[in-house]
């Protein structure tokens, strides 16, 4: 019997305030996804930061995720009211239980775009007017596909030049942190860098696109959705097809995230019988992991 997918919370953001202040450069990386100098910053401006800016870091990751399945609920779900949204979102974060509960009151105030979407936002918008093909891909965007979970950070694939350097380092100004020649060595062997904005501490990660075909398919896939009413809320996310990406980096990391995992399982599960299975499994033998694959379909089969 098919194990069912397990619902899971959106938390665990991964720089906890003990973490922080133990943290000791000797013993590698925090991140693994993160350049040492860019780590080293990002940790030493969180250790000075007040517990209570950390906690709302915390709520603002969480309120991200959770705004970004709404969208794709929204999307699946286009004649459910506030209530019956807010309902299938409870069920997807906590189970069918808690869904159950009466939820009080559909009232709410003025929508607010968290800081963390609005920084990937100031992100992709540069890119787009430098001309840059992007999607964003990660947790944001199974989170639009599937089960969201807090995450600490944006991921872009971006098919960035190196005479995008200096027109992108202007354009992020003096509130992001970046480093210009980890950035054009990172250009140059088709890699990733980082990027810190300052004013809320949230990074964005950007790999490069490579010549790979999955690459390029990641990014003529991709699909335009808003995902905020202030200002230019549009942005490019991976199709939910193309999220079996994190297959590839699940097994690149050794086949215990579970956190990978779970995203992957998420998308299986709540976009069954949307998915284009043949895309899917040619995919996956081209990256070799049509064997994570099939198991991933059997964990999720009703």
């Amino acid at each position: 019997m098919a194990t069912q997918p397990a619902a899971y919370h959106s938390i665990g953001v991964g720089f906890q305030h003990n973490r922080i202040n133990g943290y000791n450069p000797l013993m590698g990386q925090l991140f693994a996804d993160t350049d040492q100098a860019v780590e080293d910053e990002l940790i030493a401006r969180l250790s000075a930061m007040p517990p209570a800016r950390k906690l709302d870091m915390v709520a603002e990751l969480g309120a991200a995720v959770r705004q970004l399945m709404l969208v794709g609920l929204s999307e699946r779900h286009p004649d459910d009211t506030p209530e019956q949204a807010r309902r299938r979102l409870t069920q997807l974060l906590y189970g069918p239980e808690a869904a159950a509960i009466p939820l009080g009151s559909t009232r709410m105030l003025t929508p607010m775009t968290p800081q963390p979407i609005l920084v990937m936002l100031s992100v992709t918008n540069i890119l787009e007017s430098l001309g840059v093909a992007y999607v964003v891909v990660g947790s944001m965007a199974s989170a639009l596909h599937g089960v969201g979970r807090a995450t600490i950070d944006v991921d872009l694939l971006a098919a960035l030049e190196d005479d995008h350097v200096a027109p992108l380092l202007a354009a992020l100004g003096p509130d992001y942190y970046a480093d210009e020649p980890t950035i054009r060595e990172a250009v140059a062997r088709q890699g990733s860098f980082n990027l810190i904005h300052l004013p809320t501490l949230f990074k964005v990660d950007v790999f490069v696109a490579t010549p790979r075909p999955f690459d390029g398919r990641q990014l003529q896939r991709r699909v335009q959705r808003s995902v905020s009413d202030e200002g230019q809320g549009d942005v490019y996310l991976l199709s939910a097809e193309d999220v079996l990406a994190k297959l590839d980096w699940y097994r690149l990391g050794g086949g215990v995230s579970d956190r990978q995992w779970q995203d992957i399982l998420g998308v299986l599960a709540v976009q069954r019988g949307r998915l284009d299975a043949a895309y899917l499994r040619a995919g996956a033998a081209e990256l070799g992991v049509a064997d994570l694959l099939e198991r991933a379909l059997e964990e999720t089969a009703p």
